[in-house]
């Protein structure tokens, strides 16, 4: 069966330099078969039924490849996530105020840092000594 997005998308040509964003609307869809474990993605609410049809089955074919928690993650390679700074050596740091969030807020950061830290997707790092002297916790 052809696909029925054969045709490359190339992007509006106001786009096409990368200079101008343009905000999506979106829709949700869900591509669980059992109501009890939602497995909600966006898509465009531009697209025709017939697309929108066809993009949900072809969603729905190959939802394994998704992941909903990070627990659904557990042989992810750290290298492809892993991020570094590129400094040149000998830079000084330099202390920068520490950001105060509302509580709610705050909380909710928490929860989010401890879900990645059981899930095995971040780790906690120990700074060199010297540093201890100049970050305050």
């Amino acid at each position: 069966m052809p696909c029925a997005f054969q045709e490359p998308m190339t992007a509006p040509r106001h786009m096409q330099d990368g200079s101008t964003a343009v905000a999506e609307q979106l829709e949700k869809i869900d591509l669980s078969d059992d109501p009890s474990a939602q497995r909600p993605v966006s898509i465009s609410v531009h697209l025709t039924s017939k697309e929108k049809e066809v993009l949900t089955s072809l969603l729905k074919e190959f939802r394994d490849m998704f992941a909903w928690s990070y627990e659904e993650t557990p042989g992810l390679d750290p290298n492809l996530v892993s991020h570094t700074l590129n400094i040149e050596l000998g830079t000084k740091p330099v202390v920068q105020p520490r950001s105060n969030f509302h509580p709610e807020v705050e909380m909710q950061i928490k929860v989010k840092i401890e879900k990645l830290l059981a899930a095995g997707f971040i780790k906690p790092i120990k700074h060199p000594t010297w540093m201890n002297s100049h970050y305050q916790t």
